[in-house]
């Protein structure tokens, strides 16, 4: 007989709903910090770690406080911390320095992936964005972006909003950007 189960927390359920979105803008948090490959992977890997052992040992994530992918990127950054600072302690075993000397001559699938990373990340970005404003007339701004409808009036025609609303979305959407950029070169949060 298998001992209980415990219920299933908020986080969770995030991470079922959530898990393809969460590891894409994971592994863009490390490209922008210039770690891939396997490493980019072990820092993954030791984020849900991380925080699956919050979880169970009194500091969960709240949904209340911040979004999933936010509460994981902030633990992501710190781990990531971790790893240069034990490298900088060993360097001769610092893989990503191995992947930087091998990167600079890359193979052409190497050149085809990195071209296609770049779309899926900026593809993510604009999901995270979406996400961590007002999700609904947001996340409708980006598609008609994406799909070429350019201007404030024209965006609000399109969707059937007001201007200020349009507005408002894009001065919501500058604000996380910013905050996202100021995490990632000051080394805070994602």
């Amino acid at each position: 007989m298998s001992p209980p189960r415990r219920p299933k927390t908020p986080f969770d359920l995030a991470i079922e709903a959530e898990y393809d979105s969460i590891t894409r803008f994971l592994t863009y948090v490390c490209g922008k910090r210039n770690v891939r490959g396997q490493d980019a992977r072990d820092a993954i890997g030791e984020t849900f770690r991380v925080a699956c052992e919050r979880e169970l040992h009194g500091r969960p994530w709240d949904p209340k406080v911040e979004a999933i992918t936010l509460h994981l990127g902030g633990i992501l950054v710190n781990q990531l911390r971790v790893l240069r600072r034990r490298a900088a302690k060993h360097p001769t075993t610092s893989l990503e320095k191995e992947h930087d000397v091998a990167s600079e001559n890359p193979t052409t699938e190497e050149a085809v992936e990195e071209l296609e990373d770049e779309e899926s990340r900026s593809n993510e970005v604009r999901r995270a964005l979406a996400a961590e404003t007002t999700a609904g007339l947001t996340l409708r701004i980006l598609d008609a972006l994406r799909k070429g409808i350019r201007g404030h009036d024209n965006l609000a025609a399109e969707l059937k909003v007001s201007l200020q609303e349009v507005r408002n979305a894009f001065r919501r959407i500058a604000r996380r950007t910013t905050a996202i950029r100021e995490g990632s070169t000051k080394g805070g949060g994602p």
